[in-house]
């Protein structure tokens, strides 16, 4: 697993990543009830300021990115 931070343009970034299996073909794969009460609650914090990505692929591991305003 892997976690990095970044900040700049006065948004901070946080991506986690791991290399293992992957997606095993679920067609909702990020979007299930928990990654969308993530994105609820970015948004009723930040509104459009705030992002939340995930992408996995069979074999290629996962990938989540939140973004949102690094000041309120």
């Amino acid at each position: 697993i892997a976690v990095e931070a970044r900040l700049g343009a006065g948004f901070l970034e946080l991506e986690v990543r791991d290399t293992g299996v992957g997606r095993k073909g679920e067609p909702q794969a990020g979007r299930g009830f928990g990654l969308e009460q993530i994105r609820e609650r970015l948004a009723a914090l930040h509104g459009e300021r705030a992002s939340f990505e995930c992408e996995s692929q069979p074999g290629e591991g996962f990938r989540a990115v939140i973004r949102f305003p690094a000041t309120s």
